[in-house]
């Protein structure tokens, strides 16, 4: 009973303790008490107001490019961990837009949520990954927004992200994280980088918007387009470095135009590992490839893909010849493991000049 009230009267001493805090790309006051009037906004650094705050805070951001590096210590670049009663908030001023955009210089993401910080949510805030010319080809994995091994109840919501340079969400072993309700789109090309490789190391950069693993995550609500890759990842490359993704849940997405870098390496949504991921009543079509809609990876356990739907544009076929040239077949949803996948309620609306299969371990049914 005593550790109860214990904990009760700290929540309540962050509840009346809360500031709120102004930040402006063009503020000029250095202080925290200039910081918390919104007629003097804080700065000239973000990072500055954000060493003001302490958990269950709230940063106010005003219109207009932010770039600083808010991901290497010593930058006061961390937000404080909230609690559940009182998440610590960086939100945008009423009717404004503000824009965290790459850091001018080779280091890796926007925002890292380091290891073990919890409850805070960005609502309304947006991003620009475009990499400046002098900068491409240095940061490798380049992924603005990290959540770091640990960290859980983070959420982002409300925002827009544009220029994908590798990808934009990674979750490094983060639980019980949300990301919802955004707009992503346009990836970052290869060519855009410089010569004698790219920023991914590879043939063709990712730009995929969620690359994503841990426990009980949730990518909710959002419409990704226009990018070269996979839209939602859900993978982990080994033991020691993340958890595989477990319950997560992919529901009510968008996901549309990909997989025009690679097609080998693109479905809309693909779920390469875990236990117990759920694929929910998502819209995913697809004109820029031949990219799958769904894939279900060989080590993806217990994987429920329900109410889906998935619409094919339709295509322009070449003039008639003798013989006719039959259709392209588009495989919807690629199935490689022989663990426990249950498909019910999906719907493929299709155009006459197309056939479609259900691919079992490279088998049609």
């Amino acid at each position: 009973m005593k550790s109860l009230l214990v904990a009760f009267f700290l929540l309540f001493a962050i509840s009346i303790n809360a500031a709120t805090y102004y930040v402006s790309p063009s503020g000029t006051n250095t202080t925290c008490t200039n910081a918390s009037n919104v007629n003097t906004p804080a700065g000239p650094k973000l990072q500055f107001v954000m060493g003001c705050m302490v958990g269950g805070d709230t940063l106010i951001a005003r219109g207009g490019n932010y770039e600083e590096p808010l991901h290497k210590p010593g930058f006061n670049g961390f937000f404080p961990s909230g609690t559940v009663a009182t998440p610590t908030v960086f939100k945008t001023y009423p009717g404004e837009k503000p824009v965290m955009k790459s850091t001018p210089s080779p280091w890796g993401s926007v925002f890292e949520f380091s290891d073990n910080v919890s409850y805070i949510t960005f609502d309304g805030i947006n991003f620009d990954g475009y990499v400046a010319p002098e900068y491409r080809g240095f940061a490798h994995e380049y992924v603005p927004i990290k959540i770091g091994m640990g960290s859980h109840h983070i959420r982002i919501t409300n925002g827009e992200v544009k220029n994908l340079p590798d990808g934009w969400f990674s979750s490094n072993t983060g639980n019980d994280n949300e990301v919802s309700n955004m707009v992503i789109y346009d990836g970052f090309p290869a060519s855009a980088y410089l010569s004698g490789g790219t920023g991914c190391g590879q043939a063709v950069c990712w730009g995929y918007p969620f690359y994503w693993n841990g426990l009980r995550n949730k990518i909710l609500r959002n419409h990704m387009y226009n990018f070269q890759s996979w839209g939602v990842h859900l993978y982990c490359s080994g033991p020691g470095y993340c958890n595989y993704p477990t319950e997560t849940l992919v529901q009510d997405n968008n996901i549309h135009d990909y997989g025009y870098g690679d097609p080998s390496r693109a479905n809309g949504i693909l779920v390469s590992q875990g236990n117990a991921n759920q694929v929910i009543t998502n819209a995913v079509w697809n004109k820029k490839a031949t990219a799958l809609e769904i894939g279900i990876g060989t080590a993806a356990t217990n994987t429920i893909v329900q109410g889906n739907t998935f619409v094919a544009p339709p295509t322009t076929q070449p003039p008639p010849v003798t013989p006719p040239v039959p259709a392209p077949v588009t495989n919807w949803v690629d199935i490689r493991t022989d663990k426990t996948v249950t498909i019910t309620g999906n719907s493929i609306t299709i155009p006459k000049d197309k056939n479609t299969n259900i691919i079992v371990n490279g088998s049609k049914r």
